[in-house]
């Protein structure tokens, strides 16, 4: 188990989404603004404060953002191109802000954040680079958790570099919220895996039994659910929504309608090939006209027809 099992394509993926500007920075198609803005602790969402590439700093106290950025700065010890962060001050300005969220204070947060721009803010875009890959380390366990969590069997193992990479971005952005339900506590219930959650698991033990029908349906309603049904922001035009449905999109893609192996061949299990033609009936279900998908809300109410 590991993150550097993650292809480019999804790590690509994830820092686009997570912070475009500082992604365009980093790879040479913009400038780092005078003000260095992509650097700064930013509202990824109402009342939540992130920094770089989706450190949560709403839900980390002191001592693990403490502990992120040790982490850190002991990986660019080793990069002479990155200086280590005197992170003091940082952590100082990062509780204020916590604190004026917390008790509401719109107008003294704004003037706050405005002020202490310098010290809200990472040292350079390598450290923000290098601070991505020890927060994307430390949650490519989510992976694992999606396939195994509640079930005594390692269905993780059984998975493709594309099939992790794809899981591996939604939890980054989401946890396990895209897999799993709540309990009455509103604590992850991993005896409540959703329908993506036990259709992947249908798919392995299709595949590894060798029923080919079977395996293909199943994983057709993966596909299906990454790539369109777990955006409920979407579904109910919320806010936000179509960028999540974009990334969901481009998730699904890299999950892939067919399994890949790792010479990116077309295939479904080891020696037999799935060539999109012989898939061709699944899009030409998608695309039916007569199955009615308006108002649809759950691959359920059209699963029947793969």
């Amino acid at each position: 188990m590991s993150y550097d099992e993650v292809i480019d394509e999804a790590i690509n993926l994830i820092k686009s989404f997570e912070n475009a500007d500082l992604y365009a920075v980093e790879i040479g198609d913009e400038d780092l603004s005078i003000n260095r803005e992509e650097l700064q602790v930013h509202e990824d969402s109402t009342d939540n404060f992130a920094v770089g590439y989706g450190l949560d700093l709403s839900v980390r106290d002191r001592g693990e953002i403490e502990d992120v950025l040790d982490e850190t700065n002991n990986q660019a010890i080793n990069n002479n191109e990155v200086d280590i962060f005197d992170y003091d001050d940082f952590l100082d300005a990062v509780e204020e802000v916590k604190r004026l969220a917390e008790e509401n204070h719109e107008q003294r947060l704004n003037i706050f954040m405005r002020e202490h721009s310098e010290e809200l803010q990472l040292p350079s875009v390598g450290y923000a680079s290098i601070l991505f890959d020890v927060v994307a380390s430390d949650m490519y366990s989510y992976v694992e958790g999606v396939a195994n969590n509640g079930v005594d069997e390692d269905y993780h193992s059984d998975l493709t570099g594309r099939e992790k990479s794809a899981i591996f971005s939604m939890v980054y952005n989401s946890g396990y919220n895209l897999f799993f339900g709540k309990d009455e506590d509103n604590n992850i219930d991993f005896n409540d895996p959703y329908n993506s959650t036990e259709n992947l698991r249908d798919y392995i033990d299709n595949k590894n039994d060798d029923n080919m029908e079977e395996a293909l349906k199943a994983r057709t309603r993966v596909w299906y659910e990454l790539r369109y049904n777990s955006s409920s922001e979407a579904w109910n035009e919320e806010p936000g929504g179509r960028g999540l449905a974009k990334r969901r999109y481009c998730e699904g893609d890299i999950f892939g309608l067919f399994a890949y192996d790792e010479d990116e061949v077309d295939t479904l299990y080891d020696g037999d090939e799935l060539t999109s033609e012989e898939a061709g009936w699944i899009l030409e279900k998608l695309r039916d006209d007569d199955i009615e998908k308006d108002g649809v809300s759950s691959i359920e109410a059209i699963a029947e027809h793969f």
